[in-house]
């Protein structure tokens, strides 16, 4: 996977864990899926990659019929991150 493509990743998953909250990995991957080509296990290394890094938080929720659950959501410094990225893309289009 490419630089370029990575940081697509990253940006999809910061936009879609703020405008959804908490979300499962399957519902995640499933989002992410359709606008970028990736595996699962591509995704589950950018994920542990940003929680790494402080951007997000992840925990294993239980449900019962199912097993464990990866649920992901998006911390402070990811809010300021995107954020900062949002200041970038504003200042290309007044360009």
């Amino acid at each position: 996977m490419t630089s370029n493509n990575s940081m697509k990743v990253k940006i999809f998953v910061l936009v879609i864990l703020y405008v959804y909250g908490e979300i499962g990995f399957s519902e995640l991957y499933d989002i992410i899926k359709e606008k970028i080509d990736i595996t699962k296990g591509g995704l589950y290394h950018h994920l542990e990659q940003m929680s790494k890094e402080g951007l997000i938080s992840c925990r294993k929720a239980v449900f019962f019929s199912e097993g464990y659950k990866r649920k992901c959501k998006l911390t402070e410094k990811g809010l300021k991150e995107l954020q900062e990225i949002k200041k970038m893309v504003d200042k290309l289009d007044k360009s």
